[in-house]
């Protein structure tokens, strides 16, 4: 806007003029916090006026954006953990921020290990750990299933019966999960009995 002073006395004039200009304050909004099983993720701003970017804010490592001015841009990072990016927007000299946070979880793949035949009652299960926490379970069994401690990867069980089992390896890290499963089975061991010893002549084979 363009604003004029005039000065009159008498017949005598003069003006002044100043340019004052006028700009819209931005309102940031960087969008909705969240977690990931990835080191990739997805920032959504909505953006108002003015011209916008990302940048990172704090988190353990480093934050590459796939277009640091575009309000929904891809970032990736270097290591995984908790995130605080910051969406700033700017428009003359009137400027608003405002942050998201997201969490960039690795994802579990769960390996069981091997099943396997048992002339008895008990088992040691042999998982790979990849992330976060493992559970044990029991999916699939004629009765209950006794762990010594089913967060270790390589815990002993013991069942009640004989017969078909499936247990199940999970592991959660996070908001991300992974399952595995491995088949046991338990077969009565057998009790051989010969008889009792007896002694014999030779000339009684026959």
């Amino acid at each position: 806007y363009l604003y004029r002073l005039t000065e009159t006395n008498a017949g005598c004039s003069a003006y002044s003029d100043v340019a004052v200009t006028f700009y819209a304050q931005p309102v940031a909004y960087a969008g909705e916090s969240g977690s990931v099983c990835d080191s990739l993720a997805t920032v959504v701003a909505t953006a108002s006026v003015g011209s916008g970017a990302w940048s990172k804010q704090s988190g353990p490592g480093n934050a590459i954006f796939s277009g640091s001015s575009n309000p929904s841009s891809s970032v990736t990072v270097s290591q995984y953990g908790t995130y605080i990016f910051m969406w700033t927007e700017i428009n003359g000299l009137c400027s608003s921020a405002d942050t998201a946070t997201v969490n960039f979880y690795r994802q579990p793949v769960a390996d069981a290990g091997s099943g396997g035949k048992q002339c008895d009652l008990q088992f040691v299960t042999s998982a790979v750990p990849s992330s976060g926490t493992g559970t044990w379970s029991m999916v699939i069994g004629t009765d209950t299933t006794l762990f010594a401690n089913p967060n270790d990867y390589a815990t002993s069980l013991s069942v009640a019966n004989t017969g078909t089992y499936i247990f199940q390896w999970e592991e959660v890290n996070g908001i991300c999960s992974s399952s595995d499963e491995i088949i046991v089975n338990f077969y009565p061991q057998p009790v051989a009995s010969a008889g009792n010893d007896t002694s014999i002549s030779l000339g009684d084979l026959a």
